[in-house]
């Protein structure tokens, strides 16, 4: 059985495509660039397999340019197709209002050597970007993408190894609106904000994965930079991997970020807040040296959130008071209320529901941060709160397991209740797999309440089946199997299990 987006996916393609002249590169046009100034709007540009040594420009035309990823759904596609810009200015330009029927789609974007957006320079259009390698380019500014007054949309791309000498190792947002969908940023670098720079910018992440960004000679040694009148919503991201001393998950200041069932672990501190607006709701923030959140007049609220990092928080990293205003509720923080450093006055309103437990995650030293039976923080959660008129959480009980939330980014399979059987999952559930990113084995559990036929296959990228782990009727309870992943590319891949009527998908990462 094909998935549902598969088939939505290419029925759309072929129907649009069936209706657009087709210009095959090289059969039809020597190069790329030829295509696109061959090609008129709604058109697509074909390309085939092999390494363009060229800059390309979209002109202005909404159009599809793609390798043979486009007809046949093969992601290996994206590492034959290479779009080389032989240092010479920007791989790929959108410049001229293009909105978001202008597409590229599967490629490899590498070699562009530019002042703003060294892999693509997208200023003042709103294309559409999917099913990309972005790696080993450098600019002054966003050695990956440059997005500047821009609504793009950006889906399953990886960002990985680009140099910026100021800042945005791997994208940079200026003026700037975009939506990040599956998108991996690893091993990037600049002067500031190794992984994603953001100057007066309201981007969107979900899915995301920030791994091992670094900077290389500024003061701010972050992942992700959030600053000036910013506002940034981070849903279901993990932030990890960035050892150096002095390094930070988010640096933000004067601006406002959102974050739900996000990851931040493995650095100096996970979050710095200078005069920003936070809002966290199920955030696990942990192995991070010196504090989980350092802030100075900022305005903090903590729901359904871990932080067991010591000290948890600390208020006042200036040499001057700045006092902020900290809200936590239905949080697990280290060293309760006695544990958050205060040391300039701050105001901290402890509500209902705070513990002061060990969160019992699976494999901390390894990065697993999934709860183990048994964790205080299990059930300990809440699905609604609303502080001084503002609804900071508000979740449907399809979003959780037992009576309650849990804390931190993962919901378990366990319930806090003892019932009749407590080794018997609740409801049907599939669990993140680990390690992830894997290389090449990783372990996926799921469960189920009641015998069921079950299927759980692999899917990559565009939703082609790579592999079938299970097909059988299993016993209620919680199963797990491993998937050896040799023989497969790097890059995103999905899991989808089908348990009688459940059905259920996630996304992980393959890095070789």
């Amino acid at each position: 059985m094909k998935i549902l987006f598969k088939s939505f996916i290419f029925g759309l393609f072929m129907v649009v495509i069936a209706n657009a002249t087709i210009i095959n590169v090289p059969a039809d046009q020597p190069t790329i660039q030829a295509g696109i100034d061959f090609a008129s709007v709604g058109d697509t540009v074909l390309v085939d397999t092999g390494r363009y040594v060229e800059n390309i420009n979209f002109n202005a035309k909404d159009i599809v340019v793609g390798s043979l990823i486009i007809v046949s759904g093969d992601t290996s596609y994206i590492s034959q197709t290479v779009i080389d810009g032989d240092s010479s200015g920007s791989v790929v330009i959108f410049e001229n209002g293009e909105d978001s029927t202008a597409v590229l789609n599967g490629f490899t974007i590498t070699n562009g050597l530019f002042w703003f957006g060294g892999g693509i320079h997208c200023e003042g259009s709103s294309p559409s970007l999917s099913n990309l390698i972005v790696s080993d380019n450098v600019a002054s500014a966003a050695g990956g993408i440059y997005f500047e007054s821009s609504r793009s949309t950006l889906s399953k791309v990886i960002v990985s190894g680009n140099t910026a000498t100021e800042g945005g190792g791997g994208i940079y947002f200026y003026m700037a609106s975009p939506s990040l969908v599956d998108v991996t940023i690893i091993g990037n670098s600049a002067n500031e904000g190794g992984g994603i720079a953001c100057n007066e910018s309201s981007p969107s992440l979900f899915n995301v994965m920030l791994s091992g960004n670094t900077i290389w000679a500024g003061d701010i040694n972050t992942e992700i930079l959030c600053s000036w009148n910013s506002s940034m919503s981070l849903v279901n991201v993990t932030i990890s991997g960035n050892t150096i001393e002095g390094s930070f998950g988010i640096y933000c200041g004067l601006s406002s970020m959102r974050l739900v069932d996000v990851t931040i672990s493995g650095y100096t501190a996970g979050i710095v807040a200078m005069g920003v607006s936070l809002s966290l709701a199920n955030v696990t923030l942990t192995n991070n040296d010196l504090a989980g959140i350092g802030c100075a007049g900022s305005n903090l609220s903590l729901i359904n959130t871990i932080i067991w990092d010591d000290p948890p928080l600390v208020c006042s990293v200036l040499d001057e008071p700045w006092p902020s205003s900290i809200t936590i509720a239905y949080s697990d923080v280290h060293g309760g209320l006695d544990g958050i450093v205060n040391e300039d006055s701050s105001i901290v309103n402890w509500l209902e529901g705070n513990i002061d437990g060990d969160p019992l995650f699976v494999d901390p030293t390894g990065g697993d941060f999934h709860l183990q039976e048994g964790s205080p923080c299990i059930d300990a959660g809440t699905a609604f709160f609303i502080w001084e008129d503002d609804t900071l959480v508000n979740l449907p009980d399809t979003a959780y397991n037992g009576n309650n939330p849990d804390m931190g980014a993962f919901e378990s399979p366990y319930i806090a209740a003892i019932d009749e059987d407590p080794m018997l999952p609740v409801k049907f559930a599939l669990f993140q797999n680990y390690p992830n990113p894997f290389n090449p084995v990783t372990t996926i559990k799921y469960g189920f309440p009641k015998e069921s036929k079950v299927t759980l296959r692999i899917f990559n990228i565009l939703g082609r089946e790579v592999a079938t782990l299970v097909a059988q009727h299993q016993e209620a309870g919680y199963h797990q199997i491993s998937w050896d992943a040799t023989g497969h590319s790097s890059g995103i891949y999905f899991y989808q299990i089908q348990a009688g009527e459940f059905v259920k998908v996630r996304k992980m990462v393959l890095l070789k």
